[in-house]
């Protein structure tokens, strides 16, 4: 899965929203003079993928700062 503001989603196979899993979230931030960061989110346990959306969201909020030019996020599922 893979979301950037004005961009089309990149949406998850459906089997991944029903199923728990570990995933590993990629956040990235791009300032306005073009410096990228990138912010790695590893959940211990299983959850389900909404969960885990949850908490990207409520990290999203602290990890990017106001002047980042552009961000996003892209969800794996670990295996």
């Amino acid at each position: 899965m893979e979301v950037w503001p004005g961009r089309p989603i990149k949406r998850a196979s459906p089997r991944f929203a029903t199923d728990a899993h570990v995933w590993l979230g990629e956040v990235m931030t791009v300032s306005p003079d073009g410096q990228v960061d990138e912010f790695t989110l590893r959940p211990d346990a299983p959850m389900l993928l909404s969960q885990y959306l949850e908490v990207i969201q409520h990290e999203i909020h602290r990890l990017v700062p106001d002047h980042a030019g552009d961000c996003g996020f892209r969800v794996y599922a670990r295996y």
